[in-house]
């Protein structure tokens, strides 16, 4: 929050009626989300950037789409431990790390 010598407020964020931040105006973002209240799709306005998630029923995530203005994408798939980034193995989650 900003106070000028007026006093005035000027928003910063804006919140949905179940309290979920939809709109970020320091970083330019926007959210919507799913009927569970998990984030399904962020967009950078400024750089133009989409990131779309996709869950399980029951809340677990199961993948995440990075899209750029350019068309270019990056695409990370969850199953368990296992994170796979554009259909490589790109780690596994352990109890004490990675």
């Amino acid at each position: 929050m900003t106070w000028g010598l007026n006093q005035s407020l000027e928003t910063e964020y804006l919140y949905d009626a179940n309290g979920n931040m939809i709109t970020d105006y320091n970083k330019d973002r926007e959210v919507s989300y799913n009927f569970l209240n998990l984030p399904k799709i962020v967009t950078n306005t400024s750089t133009k950037q989409v990131i779309r998630y996709q869950y399980t029923a029951t809340g677990e995530k199961l993948s995440q789409k990075l899209y750029s203005i350019q068309g270019r994408g990056t695409r990370r798939d969850y199953a368990g431990p296992f994170v796979y980034v554009n259909n490589q193995l790109a780690w596994i989650n352990l109890p004490r790390g990675r």
